[in-house]
């Protein structure tokens, strides 16, 4: 079994997280998708945020051409196999295929692992402009 990765946007502080420093920082994400920062005090000292404040960001399990990790929310462009149309979109769980896919002006275009030529160039979070 995999490990799931995960990192986190604090809407408050508009700052991403990566996976690194969520452990770091004794960040965890329980079943109800919201993070808590973990008191090695005492459980009562614990903070939970809630999933408006601090936003949970799968990854999908692969990375793009330069290595770098792929996650929910990230935008990325991508080419058709022939290599003669660029697109750009925005990476997205869809509950119907069970899997994580790129919503380009809602195509969905398949499974992100076999997308060819995919590139990371931004998030929704910080680079909400790449989309327009």
């Amino acid at each position: 079994m995999s490990n799931i990765r995960v990192r986190g946007w604090h809407s408050v502080q508009k700052r991403m997280y990566s996976p690194e420093e969520l452990a770091a920082d004794q960040l965890t994400l329980l079943p109800t998708g919201e993070f808590i920062n973990v008191s090695g005090m005492s459980t009562k000292l614990s903070t939970i945020f809630p999933v408006d404040k601090f936003v949970p960001l799968l990854s999908t399990g692969t990375t793009d051409i330069d290595k770098k990790e792929v996650f929910q929310d990230d935008i990325v462009s991508f080419q058709t196999r022939n290599g003669d149309t660029t697109f750009i979109g925005k990476v997205i769980w869809l509950p119907e295929v069970a899997g994580f896919v790129v919503d380009s002006e809602h195509n969905y275009f398949g499974a992100i692992h076999y997308i060819h030529n995919l590139k990371v160039i931004g998030n929704v979070r910080e680079n909400p402009e790449l989309l327009e």
